[in-house]
């Protein structure tokens, strides 16, 4: 079944266990299911730990002293890398630390040092049961865009982002006049979601703060602006709205999750819009900059709209970001993955370029 799986979603298919005792990965390609052992979970954790003190200094980990990016690409791919040729895709279900690591950034090549983003283009699942290779029919009914973000402030804790606005604007200038439907300002209210009938859009994009709950994942929640009784749009009412997007944005710090569930992967706000029937969610998993977000994300819709799919798309903004900018560094590229339940390399529905 599994290999089947990875043959129809033309993808080799990554799923980590992690354990005190040793860990395990098993890949998936349609001709085996092969596995490779890995070290114990506290060695693991503590190379993870490394590599993202180094990432948050804003260190190049290609040409940092410290080796541990390379160091966690040899413990965790090193073993499987014939399998996963450049040009690979690839979906990784991740498990304990690893839920905290972009694989992406992980640097490898001997003579030619470079992140592993530069030779696949990589989205994440829950689990490899939960993986559907398959395309609804109300999925391709769903067209245009849903912009919600640039809030007023109602708070000090979560202040103005200048560069929201301009990463609305840039990306509703994509669109045509009906095929976008923005909300921003004070209209950017909790309860203004529900009846913008976020189920018939193929794009929803949030540009805005976010605050991840590890108590009560649920209760992790968008920052928007004040409406009758909060500010916040939590995770737990997002589910219960259904959707048919082709991909959830939620361009903010730390909107990815707090806390792992077995065959759940991180709950938050990524498996909020997958639970919702979203086919793919982009969310960050730490801190990040406004200005390099506002330029990654204008990118990936300047890509989708090109015809590339959202996995590609997100890979080809980041490369832009790598290869051409003063935000080379991982911190500013590598906070946002690809969350998927479905066909995350499945044509693009959102058409071409005007």
């Amino acid at each position: 079944v599994l290999r089947e799986k990875a043959r129809r979603l033309d993808a080799v298919l990554l799923s980590f266990w992690i354990s005190p005792d040793g860990s395990y990965l098993w890949v998936v390609t349609p001709g085996a299911i092969t596995p490779f052992h890995l070290p114990p979970e506290k060695k693991i954790t503590r190379l993870v730990d490394a590599w993202n003190t180094l990432v948050q200094r804003m260190e190049d980990p290609r040409e940092s002293a410290d080796p541990v990016a390379r160091r966690l690409y040899d413990v965790l791919l090193g073993g499987a890398e014939q399998l996963i040729p450049p040009g690979s895709r690839v979906i990784v279900v991740p498990d304990g630390a690893l839920h905290g690591l972009n694989l992406e950034a992980l640097v490898t090549g001997d003579k030619h040092p470079h992140y592993w983003v530069e030779d696949v283009t990589v989205a994440v699942a829950p689990s490899l049961t939960l993986l559907d290779s398959r395309l609804s029919a109300l999925e391709e009914k769903a067209r245009g865009i849903l912009l919600i973000g640039d809030p007023a402030s109602s708070s000090a804790d979560f202040p103005p982002l200048p560069e929201s606005k301009t990463e609305i604007q840039n990306i509703r200038a994509l669109f045509g006049p009906g095929d976008a439907t923005v909300i921003t300002g004070a209209e950017a209210r909790p309860e203004a979601y529900r009846p913008a009938e976020p189920g018939r859009f193929a794009l929803i994009h949030f540009a805005a703060h976010a605050v991840a709950n590890s108590e009560s994942p649920l209760d992790s929640a968008v920052i928007l602006s004040q409406g009758a009784q909060s500010s916040k749009l939590y995770a737990r009412d997002a589910a219960a709205i259904p959707l048919h997007a082709e991909l959830v944005t939620i361009s903010a710090c730390r909107s990815a999750g707090a806390k792992m569930y077995a065959g759940e992967g991180l709950v938050g706000f990524s498996w909020a819009f997958l639970r919702a029937g979203a086919r793919n969610v982009i969310a960050g998993l730490w801190d990040a900059s406004d200005r390099a977000t506002a330029g990654l994300m204008t990118r990936l819709y300047q890509e989708q709209r090109r015809g590339k799919n959202p996995a590609e798309a997100l890979r080809a903004a980041k490369l832009a970001m790598l290869r051409g900018s003063a935000y080379r560094q991982p911190y500013y590229w590598a906070p946002f993955e690809l969350f998927t339940r479905s066909a995350p390399f499945a044509p693009a529905r959102v058409g071409a370029s005007r």
